[in-house]
């Protein structure tokens, strides 16, 4: 919610999106829940990937050596793979509930990452095109 404030929601817009951000977290923490994720692994791991962050690796191999670095088991991988993928499907669909205008007021970062597909390639197919 705090990413779209600049967006200015409206009363409908803010209802709805609650909705899903209230449903896709209780689903996210249930799947964390489940792979075995505490807090702090999840502290582990941030700290990991700071340390990593000018690493210069592509965003996969630094997925996974923070990973490794952190002491996440597979499954546990995987688990944060699928809340990162669910969260990012969220943003995908708040930014899809937005007028044009809405959306200009957005930061490009924010607006990209909402309107990327989950494989990636539409991000190529823009550097690609500019």
């Amino acid at each position: 919610m705090k990413q779209l404030e600049k967006a200015e929601l409206t009363e409908e817009q803010q209802t709805k999106l609650k909705e899903l951000a209230k449903k896709t977290g209780a689903e996210m923490q249930a799947l964390r829940k489940e792979a075995g994720i505490t807090p702090e692994l999840m502290k582990k791991r941030a700290e990991a990937q700071k340390e990593l962050k000018e690493s210069g690796k592509k965003p996969a191999e630094l997925f996974a050596e923070v990973n490794k670095k952190a002491g996440l088991s597979e499954q546990q991988a995987t688990a944060l793979k699928k809340a990162n993928e669910m969260r990012a499907d969220l943003l995908k669909k708040a930014v899809a509930m937005l007028s044009e205008d809405q959306k200009s007021k957005l930061p490009k970062q924010l607006l990209r990452r909402g309107m990327e597909k989950k494989d990636g390639k539409n991000r190529k197919a823009k550097k690609k095109a500019e």
